[in-house]
């Protein structure tokens, strides 16, 4: 049963869809009273999860979206910092279950030849429709769709009051993901393009900016978070805050580096 014990803190480890001397990959931070939830795994996750004033000891669970490179590649630095730090586990990776065998020949790849590494389970979850996929005493894990290449899933993360976050980082346009946020507290969502991008966005499964206003809309969230920031994004958080406010009315954020919520 899930009774949850307070409130959790999230906190934007990465906002962009590739590096910048200010950003760096999209990822999310949610720590609870004892564990610490890492929602895709890309730039320096264990010296960002420092920074955000959070234990790596307790960093217990990673949800991945999709297994292109920007949100896994830094699985193995993990699993090294954590046998460097005696960390023995377990660690639990959800990822889409066609992600699963990357996943693990990554990890394999670096670690082969270890003696032995930290606990580390691979969950491969089915990426139809929407199920829970993880509870604890301290929040309510679901997946949910999104329309990316290949498979690619949302997550949503409930705590004990029923404060509730959506994280998809990666999508173009999705009525199945509008369904999924209905009425959550925050959604963090794709932004790669601004306004005037909107075919561009679409043809690469990705989102502009007053698209991602729109769905935000649609959904009734209380608040939006725009993370995924791309290439043509940069230095234009006010002209995106702008095209996101002309479709939803509610609290927008332009995404930034350890943001916290």
């Amino acid at each position: 049963m899930f009774t949850g014990l307070g409130k959790l803190r999230a906190v934007l480890l990465g906002s962009s869809a590739l590096s910048t001397s200010e950003r760096d990959y999209t990822s999310l931070a949610i720590e609870g009273k004892e564990k610490v939830l890492l929602l895709d795994c890309g730039g320096s996750p264990v010296r960002s999860i420092l920074r955000a004033g959070m234990d790596p000891a307790d960093l217990h669970t990673i949800l991945v979206t999709h297994h292109h490179t920007d949100h896994v590649y830094a699985l193995p630095i993990v699993i090294h910092e954590m046998m460097l730090r005696g960390m023995g586990g377990p660690l639990e990776v959800y990822c889409p279950s066609q992600g699963e065998a990357r996943l693990r020949s990554i990890i394999d790849s670096h670690f082969r030849d270890e003696p032995k590494i930290p606990d580390v389970k691979l969950r491969p979850i089915p990426a139809q429709g929407e199920a829970i996929v993880a509870e604890s005493d301290e929040w309510e894990i679901s997946r949910g769709p999104a329309d990316h290449y290949g498979i690619t899933l949302a997550y949503k993360v409930k705590d004990r009051n029923g404060k509730t976050l959506v994280y998809a980082p990666d999508t173009r346009p999705c009525e199945a993901l509008v369904k999924f946020a209905k009425g959550v507290d925050v959604l963090f969502h794709d932004c790669t393009y601004p306004e005037g991008f909107e075919r561009e966005a679409w043809e690469s499964h990705h989102s502009s900016a007053s698209q991602a206003g729109e769905i935000a809309s649609l959904a009734g969230v209380k608040k939006l978070v725009l993370v995924h920031l791309g290439v043509n994004c940069v230095g234009m958080a006010s002209e995106l805050f702008d095209s996101a406010e002309k479709e939803f009315s509610g609290q927008i954020i332009v995404g930034y580096d350890f943001l916290t919520l």
